[in-house]
């Protein structure tokens, strides 16, 4: 468009770069100084955001200090103390249901201070050990609570008092299982002594009873695993004796001999001053006579038995169990002489003059010293003339056999 002859040549320049600002193109603009004269000052549109933003900054910064002195609690720790007052307001109101669902919220919440914390889990345990009182002898109300949100003290005593109250339900089975599963729960919690307790009563009442449960299992079975279970997670219970003495009487009675031996040793190892111990010291060779069908298999066996029953009779001289015992030990030296005449005959068949006579002379030997007449005839006739030793056996009582003692004829200890 060609300029008017009076129109000034800045006015145009200024309404082309006021074009070219507008359009959003990085041309020159031109800036009013304030004065009637317009002067012309060139700035790029980045500079106008740098000084933008630098007023901006700043007006953040006078913020953030006005904030920051002004002291505020946490938002965290404003829900924490509402969830406390709720509580408080249903405990007061006596709902103690819904105040321990309050508190259970807030002990979930992250970022409580130390005070709170303490204070809210002091009082679920309270109310905790409140309900169980209030639910004694009730398994399934303290059941619920070992599944619930209580802490772990809670939650423990009343799985085992939950087992306590089905033992004493007649429902011995599911005490046990109740107990293996706290134990699963909470392997290491604090209520030792009272899981123990009751794990003694149960597994020393299966072990006893007689008949099935669930139509095809026996309960003396189950008593074995749950009295095994007491001395194995159990060890420093009191009922630890019982148990190690009771399982051994019944793998005893099922013909477990191993097992039986093995219980009984595990006894006296670490119950040496249990009052199952002297009954026990008896047992032990009583067992290794009983497992050894044999008496030419391990005349090893028979020796171990015999110092153990020297070793007991020397130990516990006038004990109840004194007469049981002697008789004991002549079933012992009995089997010992027989297993010396059997290697003798075994060397008379090989031609072996000096095995026959050792052994021969052996078992008459003991066979004197114990008054076996019979055996002591038996070595006789196995020697030569020259070797036999002179006749002074005394008449001993009637009766006398080399068999072993039959548990099934006797009370054993």
């Amino acid at each position: 468009m060609p300029l008017s002859a009076g129109a000034p040549a800045e006015n145009s320049a200024s309404d082309e770069l006021k074009g070219r600002q507008t359009s959003g193109t990085t041309a020159p603009c031109v800036e009013d100084s304030g004065s009637e004269e317009a002067s012309t000052s060139l700035v790029t549109p980045t500079q106008k955001t740098i000084r933008s933003r630098g007023r901006s900054g700043a007006l953040w910064l006078c913020w953030l200090v006005v904030g920051c002195s002004t002291p505020r609690k946490p938002i965290a720790e404003v829900d924490a103390q509402a969830l406390m007052a709720q509580a408080d307001q249903a405990f007061a109101l006596g709902d103690a249901q819904d105040g321990v669902r309050h508190l259970i919220a807030l002990r979930k919440r992250d970022g409580l201070t130390p005070d709170l914390r303490e204070r809210t889990e002091r009082q679920l345990i309270e109310t905790g050990y409140a309900q169980i009182e209030q639910l004694s002898g009730d398994s399934s109300g303290l059941d619920r609570i070992f599944r619930s949100d209580y802490p772990e003290r809670v939650r423990v005593r009343a799985g085992i008092l939950a087992a306590k109250a089905l033992f004493e339900q007649d429902h011995p089975v599911s005490a046990f299982e109740q107990l293996k599963k706290v134990d699963r729960r909470f392997p290491h919690h604090s209520e030792r002594a009272m899981a123990g307790d009751v794990l003694g009563q149960v597994g020393l009442h299966l072990i006893e009873r007689k008949g099935r449960y669930s139509l095809f299992f026996r309960y003396r079975p189950k008593g074995t695993r749950a009295l095994e279970y007491l001395v194995l997670h159990y060890p420093l219970d009191p009922r630890c004796d019982d148990a190690y003495y009771a399982l051994s009487q019944y793998y005893e009675s099922i013909g477990e001999l191993d097992y039986a031996l093995e219980q009984t040793e595990d006894l006296l190892i670490y119950h040496p001053s249990s009052p199952y111990a002297i009954a026990a010291q008896a047992r032990l060779p009583y067992l290794r006579l009983l497992r050894l069908e044999r008496n030419d298999y391990d005349r090893n066996e028979l020796t171990i038995a015999a110092g153990e029953i020297r070793n007991w009779l020397s130990r516990h001289p006038g004990s109840e169990l004194e007469g049981w015992v002697d008789e004991l030990a002549r079933v012992c030296a009995t089997r010992l002489v027989e297993s010396d005449l059997s290697l003798a005959r075994y060397y008379e068949r090989i031609d072996s003059l000096d095995g026959l006579q050792w052994h021969a002379r052996r078992a008459l030997a003991l066979a004197l010293d114990m008054q076996l007449e019979r055996q002591a005839e038996l070595a006789r006739a196995l020697l030569a003339p020259e070797e036999r030793i002179p006749d002074d056996i005394r008449p001993r009582p009637a009766g006398n056999s080399s068999a072993p003692l039959d548990p099934a004829s006797r009370q054993t200890p």
